[in-house]
């Protein structure tokens, strides 16, 4: 159910376990913070670990967490209650931040994935003290004992318009695939890819993936000067009701950064004269009526937003995404799987469902017989 953490930023070192996303529940959890061995009450830091799972879980989900942290002599007052139960820290904001980014490096790998295992795959934990003074760097290659090496998942330009473009040089995919363009995949019911990896399989959920890629991809068209669109030949002309007409008026701005050129024609009347292109099946009608339908009525997808940023970028990936039950082309699922690997959190789509469910080589020949 949990998922390794070691992370260092600075003098701030940080290691432990945290849930799996798909593991968590909306009821009671467990939290346990260490700061030099001494256990310890934080709201904040608690407050940061929720953060870091923006996008992953659903609204209301609480996931458990244990995390030792450390620092530099006298970074850390540990007298400021009776009981010892809290803390000061001296850059109360570098800890928040090294928390928020340990539990968000953790998300975005495969250990993170749901999984189909019944015994978890992982090195044997052994403790290993860390001598009392010693540093956040000496803390932090102590306590990752447990995680194995992991390369960075780099952000690739998306390929631009059909989905069944080749698929980037630089993509990044699993550690345990052996390359993009090596890997195997299989479309099954039309609805999920199959991919053979060293270490096991892996299943996709093409609706949710492509979810995850287009809500990446627009998250950063926000901050690079907006998604390119398509002048569509015939503008569409769309009647909305009063609160869908206030919501296109409110967040015109963010439609057009989005890549819809949206135009008031009066009588709670728009016409679209260009919109986004993301893949071959797009129906820019259809997902712009829904986007704009969702957002004027609310949903627990747009209530878990940020900011109205992600509001806009959730509810485009939602509607926008391929469907299940869509055939798709070898190559297309080629682009997808590379494009889904190329996102900071490829295995959970923005309403807290899994995009990938992992099954280990060691799980199915322990369910075939094979070794104990």
């Amino acid at each position: 159910r949990f998922v390794p953490v070691a992370y260092r930023a600075g003098d701030v070192a940080i290691a432990g376990l945290v849930e799996r996303p798909d593991a968590a529940v909306t009821g009671p959890r467990r939290v346990h913070l260490f700061v030099g061995g001494r256990p310890f009450r934080d709201r904040a830091l608690v407050a940061a670990s929720e953060r870091a799972y923006r996008t992953t879980v659903a609204q209301g989900t609480r996931p458990s967490l244990l995390l030792y942290l450390e620092g530099p002599p006298g970074s850390v007052d540990v007298n400021v209650h009776p009981t010892k139960a809290e803390v000061r820290f001296r850059d109360r904001a570098a800890v928040e931040a090294a928390i928020e980014a340990a539990i968000r490096g953790a998300l975005g790998t495969v250990e993170s994935a749901a999984t189909l295992d019944t015994r978890p795959v992982l090195p044997q934990l052994r403790p290993v003290p860390v001598a009392a003074g010693a540093s956040a760097t000496a803390a932090a290659d102590q306590l990752a004992f447990f995680v194995p090496a992991r390369r960075e998942i780099p952000v690739v330009p998306p390929p631009e318009q059909e989905l069944e473009q080749p698929a980037p040089e630089a993509a990044a995919t699993p550690e345990s695939v052996d390359g993009s363009a090596g890997v195997r995949l299989w479309q099954i019911h039309d609805s999920y890819i199959l991919a053979e990896t060293r270490s096991g399989i892996l299943i996709v959920d093409q609706h949710s993936a492509h979810e995850r890629v287009l809500f990446h991809e627009l998250m950063h068209a926000f901050t690079d000067g907006g998604a390119t669109s398509q002048r569509l030949l015939f503008p569409l002309t769309l009647r909305l009701s009063p609160a869908e007409y206030g919501v296109v008026e409110e967040l015109g701005p963010l439609f057009r950064a989005a890549g819809f050129e949206i135009e008031p024609f009066g009588g709670r009347t728009i016409i679209v004269h260009a919109t986004p292109n993301p893949h071959r099946y797009f129906d820019a009608e259809r997902c712009l009526r829904e986007m704009v339908a969702e957002l004027a009525a609310g949903s627990e997808l747009t209530r878990a937003a940020h900011n109205q940023h992600e509001r806009i970028a959730m509810t485009f990936a939602c509607k926008a995404a391929i469907k299940a039950g869509q055939r798709l082309f070898e190559r297309e699922l080629r682009v997808l799987f590379d494009r889904l690997f190329a996102t900071e959190l490829p295995y959970h789509d923005v309403h807290g469902r899994p995009t990938v469910i992992r099954l280990s080589l060691q799980e199915l020949e322990r369910r075939f017989g094979r070794h104990g």
